[in-house]
């Protein structure tokens, strides 16, 4: 990663071993609620939290080293990134609810596919 871009591989690994922490942790009876077995976006929680340490400038020292030289992260390249990643939340959560609204149009309970609209 530099101090503008930010390295998606990290990101991935991380939202892999959330998911991998939810199957390996997950205590039940029955496999069907377990796991990715499970609502979708419960699914998401684990391997958002950790994606989100990818982004902590504490975490991030503790682990990442230059591939050649072994040097330690620098914490102010550490800090430039979240502050990166924070500038245009306010854009980001725009879109959710953006998405959220038409989600609830087309498929809610007055939507034009609600049982309701066809009869």
């Amino acid at each position: 990663p530099t101090a503008s871009r930010d390295c998606p591989l990290c990101r991935l690994c991380n939202v892999q071993v959330g998911h991998a922490m939810h199957a390996l942790l997950s205590r039940t009876e029955f496999q069907h609620f377990s796991g990715v077995r499970t609502a979708s976006d419960f699914v998401e929680v684990p391997s958002s939290l950790m994606e989100n340490f990818v982004w902590e400038p504490s975490v991030v020292c503790g682990w990442a080293r230059h591939h050649r030289t072994g040097e330690t992260f620098p914490r102010e390249l550490a800090l430039q990134l979240q502050e990166s990643r924070d500038a245009f939340f306010a854009i980001e959560t725009q879109r959710q609810a953006l998405q959220s609204m038409v989600d609830l149009e087309l498929h809610g309970e007055r939507g034009p596919h609600s049982p309701s609209a066809s009869s």
